[in-house]
């Protein structure tokens, strides 16, 4: 065969090729992709964003009956999440919350039980992913109130949890494989949070605890029950924690308990400074119990003196 005859056979072949290859959307994806972007008023507003509460509760009742007959696998929701940002480039952004609590709706309705999320090449940051979770999640990238209600299963998050995670968790491990800037457990009842990084002060845009503890992000607020910990340095506070565990393996920049009336605290590393610490809690450094005694005066005195806290301190 010539040398022209054997070019001419190639790209014949090339041509050939072209033609056999299609691309085959998944139609459950396109189905849910067509789901977002339909936004009903009731399903898709801001003002139902901003509440909440209301948010959970409708919007999630409404997503539901929107999917119910899809039977989705695990796969479909990961490819789902992929294709979001096909959505956010076209429409210039996601509506954070709702999207978070529809992937939480697909997860918590599919009888598969292990996920992966893929949120990592989105630019916006999702809220309320593992909302009510129950599954196995593995989530890529950053998140904000993630596993609100908990009650089984697990949580990988590979990014940055923000603001608040693990509120209300009555059930099953969360694991952040890094550093968080979010407050921990808040009124947990059980299971366990394990942050595999530091503890972050919170963003300062976001929050504040006032002049007491500003822009402090902190760990089992109302906590009754369950485990947080953290293996790297801790730079929040502990404040209303009740019964349960906290252990900080790293070091503590200031250790202030005074708000709590129960529970175990064990540190690990160093201590920069010792505040308030409530009789009530007890704190373990490198395995050997610290007295509430150990207050200074005049810290205590100073605290005495904040207005945000005078009507604690009588």
């Amino acid at each position: 065969m010539g040398l022209d005859n054997y070019l001419q056979s190639l790209g014949e072949q090339k041509v050939l090729e072209e033609k056999q290859i299609e691309v085959k959307k998944n139609p459950k994806v396109e189905e849910l992709y067509r789901i977002i972007e339909s936004k009903d008023t009731d399903f898709w507003s801001w003002e139902l964003g901003e509440a909440w509460g209301l948010l959970h509760g409708l919007n999630y009742r409404n997503f539901h009956e929107k999917i119910k007959d899809l039977k989705l696998t695990s796969k479909d929701i990961s490819d789902f999440s992929i294709r979001l940002k096909d959505y956010e480039q076209a429409h210039g952004g996601l509506n954070a919350p709702c999207v978070g609590v529809f992937l939480s709706v697909l997860i918590n309705e599919c009888e598969e039980n292990d996920f992966t999320l893929m949120l990592n090449h989105l630019e916006t940051e999702l809220y309320f992913v593992g909302l009510w979770n129950k599954k196995n999640i593995t989530v890529y990238g950053n998140v904000y109130h993630a596993a609100e209600e908990m009650q089984k299963g697990t949580l990988i998050i590979n990014g940055v949890p923000k603001q608040e995670l693990g509120r209300s968790l009555c059930g099953g491990k969360i694991i952040v494989n890094g550093s968080t800037e979010a407050d921990l457990g808040p009124k947990m009842t059980r299971g366990e949070i394990h942050v595999k990084g530091d503890m972050k002060d919170f963003d300062k845009q976001k929050k504040s605890f006032g002049t007491l503890f500003p822009n402090k992000s902190s760990a089992g607020d109302s906590m009754s029950g369950g485990k947080i910990i953290i293996d790297g340095n801790f730079e929040g506070v502990l404040i209303n924690m009740h019964e349960g565990e906290v252990e900080l393996k790293g070091g503590v920049e200031e250790l202030n308990a005074g708000l709590c009336d129960g529970g175990t605290i064990y540190i690990g590393g160093e201590i920069g400074r010792l505040g308030f610490l409530s009789e009530k809690t007890k704190v373990y450094h490198k395995g050997k119990r610290v007295g509430h005694t150990t207050l200074s005066k005049l810290y205590y005195n100073k605290l005495r003196k904040n207005k945000h806290i005078k009507r604690i301190f009588g």
